[in-house]
């Protein structure tokens, strides 16, 4: 009797689970289900917001803006949706971020280098459109960098229509040069690595590398390594020195010949040096005068025309300087304006700088590269994320980009053919920009 009751209970047990257990499944699954979706993307968006760059992490927490997508909170107006008046067009096709850019002499190929030890030629020869017009196609070429990303790049000058790029390994700090040249597998052009250097070319990595102005390449590096070398295309040390100056923060040299040439750094006042050459060819580098400042410089910058210099001190004095001086008769520079706080100036409508409160803090604390435009007549400021032009001759802001790039500039390109400069940053995104005239100024 007892035996058959528990039976019967057992019976009405297992019935009980049979009709509960689908209810439980279609309410317990989906819970299941959406936790371990979440966990996924969660593990996903961690992945996709960190990069390596020189051993650091760097973790893309906050959503950043894009220079052709979101600048448009900037002065100018008129432009269409999410577009700057300036913005001319982005080279794609990188797939990572950009170690280092430059433009040839001409503007009509840039090259950009790209952390995944990779190198690519644009062909620019079409030019940039004017505003709302369509950019016309911008096709490019990559090849691989054998072991490892270049820190630094230029052109070589345009010889019997030979395209050679000069690059510096990002650890092992070696020279290494590329030549556009025709495979004879499938006749197209791709670049072959034809030279790569034995020596260091700096005690640090190599932040600076300029290599088109004669046939020589001239370097630099940051941080405590002071010293200013020259090298042969084949590798061999022309010339060094160092300018003692504890930290380098900004290296310049004119733009069109590399006729001067020097370092904004931590201790007091710039000194500029000169290259002496002779029918194209380097013969020497010796000192040629001081920029005297009461205090240390962020940023240099020599005019195209190797009369004026641009510095800018730790205080935030923007000064103007006229360099075309008798200086081998020991004939001083001429300060011609100095102004405390230029780059703080708004630009614009002021509502707009008050809520971008980073904007203005970028220009009072992360100002990092001054140059001239090819013209000489207008200054360009990168502070961070951002551009700022000024009018060179009262430093007064014509106009600004806010948020050019998703990551902060790292790379400004002014070419000596003017049509446009060239940034880059670590978002894969290098972007063309038009240059504003000095008129534009209000």
């Amino acid at each position: 009797m007892l035996l058959s009751v528990l039976v019967g209970l057992a019976c009405i047990f297992a019935a009980w689970r049979l009709l509960l257990s689908p209810a439980l499944s279609a309410s317990g699954r989906p819970a299941v289900a959406e936790e371990e979706a979440k966990a996924v993307s969660s593990t996903a968006k961690e992945k996709k917001n960190k990069h390596r760059h020189h051993g650091q992490s760097h973790s893309f927490g906050q959503k950043k803006k894009s220079g052709d997508q979101e600048a448009s909170k900037t002065t100018g107006g008129g432009s269409a949706p999410g577009k700057h008046p300036l913005h001319a067009d982005v080279l794609k096709g990188i797939s990572k971020f950009s170690t280092a850019a430059a433009v040839s002499s001409d503007g009509t190929v840039a090259a950009v280098a790209g952390s995944d030890a990779t190198l690519h030629m644009f062909d620019l020869s079409g030019g940039v459109a004017p505003r709302g017009s369509p950019q016309p196609p911008r096709p490019h070429i990559v090849t691989r960098v054998q072991g490892e990303a270049l820190s630094a790049i230029d052109f070589l000058p345009l010889s019997g229509g030979r395209i050679r790029i000069a690059g510096a390994l990002e650890n092992y700090r070696r020279l290494v040069i590329f030549e556009l040249q025709k495979t004879d597998a499938d006749k197209r052009k791709t670049l072959v690595e034809t030279f790569r250097g034995d020596t260091p070319l700096q005690r640090n990595r190599v932040r600076w590398l300029v290599a088109s102005k004669g046939e020589w390449i001239c370097t630099a590096s940051e941080e405590d390594d002071t010293e200013i070398r020259v090298w042969a295309p084949s590798g061999e040390l022309l010339a060094s020195v160092d300018t003692k100056q504890v930290q380098a923060f900004q290296f310049a040299c004119s733009p069109y010949d590399g006729r001067f040439l020097g370092c904004a750094a931590w201790s007091p006042g710039v000194k500029l040096y000169e290259i002496k050459r002779k029918n194209g060819i380097f013969v020497k580098m010796e000192k040629a005068m001081d920029l005297r400042t009461s205090k240390g410089t962020k940023c240099l910058a020599v005019s195209p025309d190797n009369t004026r210099a641009v510095t800018l001190d730790k205080s935030g004095e923007l000064t103007l300087w006229d360099i075309s001086v008798r200086y081998f008769v020991s004939e001083d520079p001429k300060r011609l304006l100095a102004v405390p706080n230029a780059l703080e100036a708004p630009c614009g409508v002021d509502a707009v700088e008050k809520e971008e409160e980073t904007v203005a803090e970028a220009f009072r604390t992360h100002v990092s590269q001054l140059a001239f435009s090819a013209d000489g007549k207008v200054l360009i400021c990168v502070a961070g994320m951002h551009l700022k032009f000024l009018d060179m001759h009262t430093f007064k802001p014509i106009q600004m980009i806010r948020y050019a790039h998703q990551r902060p500039i790292d790379t400004l390109v002014v070419p000596p053919s003017g049509a446009f400069i060239l940034t880059a940053a670590l978002d894969s995104r290098p972007q063309l920009w038009q240059v504003p005239t000095a008129a534009a100024s209000s």
